[in-house]
């Protein structure tokens, strides 16, 4: 009877505990929808010239802010520079908004000058915004998805038809609001076209030359 009896709260404490596991478990990713992002010719996107409006075009004001402007600047340097080698790595910036796009414009600066600077740590009581970016690649693409869990970020994008937009660079800056403290991994995945006659032409664009890489980074 004793043995009977150990048997069953064994049975018990067993039963409870996978109930406590499952109740437990990391939670499902959450999507980040296309019209919470910040981008730059990107379909669904929020319009980053919102950010940093220019004047009227007959304006007087319109050349010299048109010269200062932080989103011609991102725009100009994707249009011109074209990596040796790789991309390089998204990567993420303190901040939301207006000056999210001011620090995304200081790490291309960087860039520009082909200096490697390494993601640092974020403290974890900071909205952050992760930056999305591909260079002139001969085919437009779209952000297909964003989805955001516990010590992860993906982004899918796909390569898309012409369309009336000439250029083929964009960039998106993705609010990720404050993350829990520890390493973050950001994976950037290209996913298949739907077009047959956009397969021919991704066939001959090196993605990985173009579009920004995969990377992880620390909230501390």
């Amino acid at each position: 009877m004793k043995r009977l009896i150990a048997c069953g709260i064994g049975l018990a404490f067993l039963l409870d505990s996978g109930v406590s596991a499952e109740s437990e478990a990391e939670p499902e990713a959450v999507t980040i929808p296309l019209d919470q992002i910040w981008g730059y010719r990107l379909a669904g996107t929020k319009k980053v010239l919102e950010l940093d409006p220019l004047p009227n075009g007959r304006d007087p004001s319109f050349k010299d802010a048109y010269s200062r402007s932080t989103l011609v600047k991102i725009v100009r340097y994707l249009s011109t520079y074209v990596p040796d080698g790789k991309a390089g790595p998204g990567f993420v910036v303190a901040g939301s908004g207006k000056e999210a796009l001011d620090r995304a414009y200081s790490v291309f600066q960087e860039k520009a000058k082909h200096e490697k600077a390494k993601q640092p740590s974020i403290p974890r009581d900071t909205d952050l915004s992760l930056v999305f970016y591909a260079y002139t690649a001969g085919c437009p693409l779209e952000i297909e998805s964003v989805e955001k869990s516990a010590g992860s970020i993906s982004v899918k994008y796909r390569f898309v038809a012409r369309d009336a937009i000439h250029g083929s660079n964009r960039f998106a800056i993705i609010p990720l609001g404050r993350l829990e403290e520890g390493t973050v991994q950001v994976d950037i995945e290209q996913i298949p076209t739907h077009d047959p006659k956009v397969a021919e032409v991704v066939q001959r664009v090196s993605a990985e030359r173009l579009i920004c890489d995969s990377f992880s980074f620390d909230v501390r």
